[in-house]
Parts: structure tokens; C-alpha cells; sequence
């Protein structure tokens, strides 16, 4: 079936384009990154855009993942009361090393929560029950604990235990029974010079250079060279969404 993707990325990233582009377009299935609380959901600059029982109804009808911290605690059970039909995220602060010695797109000590996080966008926009999504998002998890298990050095060590702790925290809600194969699918990526953002985004730009060209679909992906160079103060160290 055809998939018709609205990329809103950067400044493109915010309420009003948000709840446009739902109100307009219809989408069956979201994919929400930037920063959060237990009740909020924010996206670009931190523009609070969902909250927990005053406006998260707009999410009614929808399959979606969220790609922020501790939004499974109170919003993403609201968004399920209102109608959403399933979600995932995440109870805790989804937390990931990094190394900005590196580029974004080669940082090897982000590579594990790059491979989850575009495994279970990936999974959802093939048409898995919700269930299978989120249970292949776990096992992405204790796949990179296994494969690391062995290396000694001390900062591969907090890379395991940043994945034991999202993996822990990762939750599915609504109907597990849930999945949507094509139709339309809205990203939500900010990107304004936030580190964890530019992360989350480009994660999220690479799962839909996965699933559709780029060319094709007249997607906007963001620009990566020497992004590591513009955060000198944070050469290495844990970082959240």
C-alpha cells in the first residue's frame, strides 16, 4: 500500500503546523520527537505542544511513538482515554551516550539507541501490531547488551546500562492488537541547535530514508556535517530527550 509521509522538521516543527497538519491530513500513525515531562510533550524550541488532559485529544485515531523523556507516565495514558488508538514510549527519561568527538551520523557510542529507535519507527511503518513493535524495540535493546557485553572499557558500560534502563522504561499502551499499513504518517523532528534533538531527528529522518526515497517524496532531511564540532563543552557523556 502507498505511504504518504509529512516530515515536519526544524521550524516546520511546531504547534501550529502540528495540529495543521493532524486536522488537515488525517494521519494514522505518528512519530513525535523532542523534549517531554510526565504531562508534556514539547517540539520545537520547547513549544509545548500536547499536555496531558487539555488538548491530547487532537492524537484521537492515531498509532504513534514518542521520542521523549517520561511522556508514557501521564500523557500517553491520557492520549489513550482520548481516543488514541495505541502509542509507545517511553515511563522514564530516554536516556543515550554520545560522543560529539563524532558527527551525528557516526557516533559510535549513540549507534545502539539509533538502531532501536529507527527499529521500532521502522516496525510501525510496516504494518506491525503495536505488540510487535514495541516487543522488537526490547529485543533491539538486549541485542546491543549482548554484543557489548564483552567490550571492558568503562564507557561502554553506561552505554549498556543507558539501554537496560530505556528497555526497562519503553511501554506500549492502547490496543496491542493495533496496525495500519500505508496511509499517512506524520514525524514531528526539531532541530534548532539542541544536541539531543539533533540526534532524535536525524534517527528519525534515517526511518524515512528507510522506508521511502527522499527524492521521491520531496523530504527535507537535515544537513549532518560537523555537527559534532558545535557542542565543544560535551565531548562525551549521557544525554536526554
Amino acid at each position: 500500500m502507498s505511504l504518504t509521509i509529512i516530515d515536519l522538521y526544524g521550524d516546520d516543527a511546531t504547534k501550529e503546523k502540528i495540529f495543521e497538519a493532524i486536522q488537515t491530513h488525517h494521519p494514522q500513525r505518528a512519530i513525535m520527537a523532542g523534549h517531554g515531562n510526565s504531562t508534556t510533550y514539547t517540539a520545537q524550541r520547547e513549544e509545548v505542544v500536547l499536555q496531558a488532559c487539555q488538548n491530547d485529544e487532537i492524537m484521537s485515531g492515531t498509532l504513534s511513538h514518542f521520542i521523549s523523556c517520561s511522556v508514557g507516565v501521564e500523557l500517553l495514558p491520557s492520549i489513550i482515554q482520548k481516543g488514541g488508538v495505541g502509542t509507545i514510549g517511553y515511563m522514564v527519561d530516554f536516556t543515550f551516550m554520545i560522543n560529539t568527538d563524532y558527527s551525528v551520523d557516526k557516533d559510535p557510542y549513540a549507534e545502539p539507541f539509533k538502531d532501536v529507535t529507527v527499529t521500532i519507527i521502522t516496525k510501525l511503518l510496516q504494518g506491525a501490531t503495536l505488540q510487535q513493535v514495541w516487543q522488537a524495540g526490547v529485543d533491539k535493546c538486549n541485542e546491543w547488551i549482548a554484543k557489548l557485553q564483552d567490550k571492558t572499557e568503562i564507557d561502554w558500560a553506561e552505554v549498556i546500562a543507558c539501554l537496560e534502563h530505556d528497555r526497562d522504561g519503553l511501554v506500549a499502551l492502547g490496543d496491542k492488537s493495533a496496525r495500519v499499513s500505508g496511509g499517512t504518517v506524520m514525524f514531528v523532528r526539531p532541530d534548532w541547535g539542541d544536541v539531543a534533538m539533533q540526534y532524535a531527528s536525524y534517527w528519525s529522518g534515517v526511518a524515512i530514508g528507510a522506508a521511502v526515497s527522499p527524492r521521491a517524496a520531496g523530504l527535507s532531511l537535515p544537513q549532518l556535517a560537523g555537527l559534532g564540532a558545535i557542542f565543544l563543552l560535551l565531548t562525551r557523556g549521557k544525554i536526554s530527550v
